[in-house]
């Protein structure tokens, strides 16, 4: 299983300052500077049909979206949806 957070239409500085305060142990991934890539993170949050931040996308081992929550989520929800998609 991998965790992959995935910043929105903010700036490496920003993100800095937010890892600063928040510390987590997983990779987040940043717009490209301007030009240097096709493919924007807001454009990946519409590709998975979040409509707002925070989304979960849960991405079962075979690569297909199993489902998508909009919000906050508790360590308990984050952990039964993990387990459904590993248990498959």
């Amino acid at each position: 299983m991998a965790i992959v957070g995935v910043d929105v239409g903010e700036g490496p500085y920003v993100v800095r300052r937010f890892l600063e305060s928040t510390p987590v142990s997983y990779p987040i991934w940043l717009d490209s500077p301007r030009g240097e890539s096709a493919d924007r993170t807001d454009e990946l949050l519409q590709r998975v049909g979040g409509v707002g931040l925070p989304t979960t996308v849960f991405i079962d081992p075979r690569g297909i979206v199993r489902k998508v929550r909009v919000g906050e989520l508790s360590r308990a929800v984050m952990e039964d949806e993990v387990q459904r998609l590993l248990s498959r």
